[in-house]
């Protein structure tokens, strides 16, 4: 292997040490940029935690809240969707026969 790979190895090795079981995409990828900080700085002990940070870990929980509502509201959109859709496919199929 190349010394060009190396860098791209190593990320994948850290990326399998990260993933945890039903896992989704977005978690892997905070969890990533945590750990690329962690290692850019050398160690937890110099993280600086800014008042900027502290709000934002305030806020977690309500923003986790917003997008699982936001998510909600969009299946149950795509559901009304295809219930519309079904009964339109069936009016015009009703319509097809009739005219046949």
């Amino acid at each position: 292997m190349s010394h060009g790979q190396a860098t791209i190895e190593r990320g994948f090795s850290i990326n399998k040490l990260l993933v945890v079981e039903n896992q989704q995409e977005q978690s892997l990828v905070a969890r990533r940029v945590f750990k690329d900080h962690i290692l850019h700085v050398k160690d937890v002990t110099h993280i600086n935690i800014t008042h900027a940070v502290v709000l934002a870990a305030r806020s977690a929980r309500s923003k986790y809240t917003h997008y699982l509502t936001q998510k909600k509201q969009q299946q149950e959109k795509e559901k009304q969707d295809k219930k519309r859709k079904a009964e339109t496919d069936a009016v015009r199929e009703l319509e097809d026969k009739r005219k046949h």
